[in-house]
């Protein structure tokens, strides 16, 4: 049998506390529920059939023999929408989809028309030779289930066009990479652009795999077409919602006016575990309009203006 002890992740070996003895094989669950999100560290000491255990201190357990629990509790797409009328400064949004007993932390991210959006291609090769299907895998940062599988059905005869016309479809059809971008087919390449402009994301990739269909060239890699940059006015805002925030429900936000209109887009992702990660999947991107003058009116939105989480987020450290 096992002596099994965990510890928590950067806690010395000496803070180890035992789950327990088990024999081999047996399953163990763990009854700690900690209101913040921490990995943690099984080490299991063996102990032969004298009763001796394998190591004298759990300092002497080689790494190999320790195994990394990652925790994460807080994986829920989030969502936002406009709460009030955009003012030529501010407004609030509603935020829902998270987990309000786990999201500890939340990332709003803010940008203008200024961004590029990045964009990556395929150019497909080949005619389906076997009716069946391709495998197309799309890798972001922050997208739901990134690398995220797809399938796409194709039939004998298939031309390259038309296949690069059935991926796209596919992928605009998947409720995840729709979520984050928007997929196009001219002639036979296969372009994904992203939804949100924000800084070159270096791991963005389209993939083209055989599943059960044949003649097409597999595509490992796609071509960064084009190359996404972050506008001047981007503002990336970490929220500790654990202080300061009455109603985590809602987030205030605040920009620097402008003598004519604007439109920002906004998205949001939480943590349970802490203000630099990892994140939660993106929310929808949510255009807001704000006002060039006073009289000029924002866009969208009903209800109470006063922000209900009571303290502008720029405030919140």
């Amino acid at each position: 049998m096992a002596e099994v002890f965990w510890l928590v992740d950067g806690d010395p070996v000496t803070s180890a506390q035992s789950l327990g003895f088990f024999p081999i094989g047996q399953q163990i669950r763990l009854s700690q529920n900690p209101s913040r999100d921490r990995n943690f560290w099984l080490i299991p000491n063996p102990i032969n059939a004298f009763g001796v255990y394998a190591y004298a201190s759990l300092l002497d357990v080689p790494d190999t023999q320790r195994y990394l629990v990652v925790i994460q509790r807080e994986n829920s797409v989030p969502t936002i929408s406009q709460f009030s009328v955009a003012t030529t400064s501010s407004v609030t949004l509603s935020v829902s989809g998270y987990s309000p007993k786990f999201a500890g932390f939340r990332y709003v991210q803010s940008t203008d028309s200024g961004t590029t959006k990045q964009v990556e291609t395929i150019a497909v090769s080949g005619t389906v030779t076997a009716t069946g299907t391709l495998i197309a895998t799309v890798t972001a940062k922050g997208m739901n289930l990134s690398p995220k599988q797809v399938t796409v059905n194709v039939a004998n005869g298939d031309s390259s066009s038309t296949v690069a016309t059935k991926i796209a479809s596919a992928l605009n059809a998947d409720v995840d990479v729709a979520r984050f971008f928007t997929a196009f087919a001219s002639t036979s390449n296969v372009a994904i652009t992203a939804i949100f402009g924000t800084a070159n994301d270096s791991t963005m990739n389209l993939a083209l795999a055989l599943g059960t269909a044949t003649g097409i060239t597999p595509i490992a890699t796609s071509t960064n077409t084009t190359a996404g940059a972050a506008s001047a006015n981007e503002t990336n805002q970490l929220i500790d919602m654990t202080h300061g925030v009455a109603n985590p429900a809602f987030q205030f936000s605040t920009i620097t006016p402008a003598s004519s209109a604007q439109t920002r887009h906004y998205r949001v992702a939480h943590s349970s575990k802490s203000a630099s990660g990892p994140w939660s999947p993106w929310s929808n991107v949510l255009d807001v309009t704000f006002a060039g003058t006073v009289s000029g009116g924002g866009s969208g939105g009903t209800g109470d203006p006063t922000p209900p989480d009571k303290l502008p987020a720029d405030q919140i450290t």
